[in-house]
């Protein structure tokens, strides 16, 4: 029985979602008000309210300029933040078929290692990993240190007693 890793979180996307649709909403609320003051222009009668509407319409080409660059940088950061999410699932999937080449043995005074099983390996030497780094995604393998049947991690430091000699299928 195999357990899979949960995937994981998409908050950031829907936050970077959120923002956007904000940024959108604004730009859109701006397009309305350009409509309005065009309208507005079109109707006028005489050439003082014009002058005013053209120099407010100015203003609101410049404010809908803004939002389009605001709507942009937002788009660009939702992009990046979902290029960063399919990565990281990439890196999840990865870890799942790499970890399924491995068995949890215990290898004397419940000192346990990953094991990577002889069948699945493909042509690399049989080793064992350490449990800690192993559980955070991590291969950190295990190495002769001092004592006969004394181990340590080459990551995280751990060290280990085993009844077994190092490598046992």
């Amino acid at each position: 029985m195999s357990s899979v890793a949960p995937r994981p979180p998409n908050t950031v996307r829907h936050h970077y979602s959120f923002i956007l649709m904000n940024a959108i909403n604004a730009f859109i609320a701006s397009v309305g008000h350009l409509t309005t003051i065009a309208k507005a222009f079109l109707k006028a009668g005489d050439d003082a309210k014009r002058a005013r509407l053209e120099v407010e319409f100015s203003h609101a080409v410049l404010e809908l300029h803004q939002k389009h660059l605001v709507v942009a940088q937002d788009y660009q950061a939702v992009w990046e933040s979902n290029v960063a999410l399919k990565k990281q699932l990439a890196d999840y999937d990865k870890w799942e078929q790499e970890r399924a080449r491995y068995s949890l043995r215990n290898v004397g005074d419940a000192a346990m290692v990953r094991v990577l099983d002889p069948d699945k390996a493909g042509g690399e030497p049989v080793h064992w990993l350490c449990t800690h780094c192993y559980e955070n995604r991590k291969k950190g393998f295990f190495h002769r240190h001092g004592k006969i049947n004394h181990y340590k991690c080459d990551s995280c430091g751990s060290e280990i007693d085993a009844l077994r000699i190092y490598p046992t299928p």
